[in-house]
């Protein structure tokens, strides 16, 4: 816990356990969480346009890469197509050089958890980075 002004505040296991890296510009906005243990949760920023944007509705996604089976993705490899009921789509990158560990199967049936929960349930994937400074490459902490 830290410490406030008389009293205790909570750390988050996000704040406590994972270190945050954000893509640098662009409209595909992503974040990388990386576990102590190196494994990478890649999930969508507070400033994706469809986390920031309440007006945007999203309707299916589509995963470009099987659900759980190790395969190898670079850091530019697309791991699913998100569809608004717009018309809009937004291509999801894995932002980790690594091996894809598993797909959030959970999208395909909840795709709006995506928005709602973008850092928990509506993660994108689970990676295992290549080696321990892959993250860092284009990403801000």
């Amino acid at each position: 816990m830290a410490e406030g002004v008389g009293f205790e505040i909570p750390v988050s296991v996000r704040e406590r356990y994972y270190k945050t890296f954000c893509s640098v510009g662009g409209i595909e906005e992503q974040c990388v969480l990386q576990h102590s243990n190196r494994v990478c949760v890649v999930c969508l920023s507070p400033t994706h346009p469809l986390v920031k944007n309440s007006n945007v509705t999203v309707a299916s996604i589509d995963f470009l890469v099987d659900g759980k089976r190790k395969k190898k993705v670079t850091n530019n490899s697309i791991l699913c197509v998100v569809h608004c009921k717009s018309g809009v789509t937004y291509s999801l990158r894995s932002c980790v050089t690594g091996t894809l560990l598993e797909m959030n199967d959970q999208l395909l049936s909840k795709p709006t958890l995506i928005q709602s929960k973008p850092m928990g349930k509506g993660h994108i994937a689970i990676l295992l980075p290549k080696d321990k400074y892959t993250v860092c490459v284009n990403m801000l902490t």
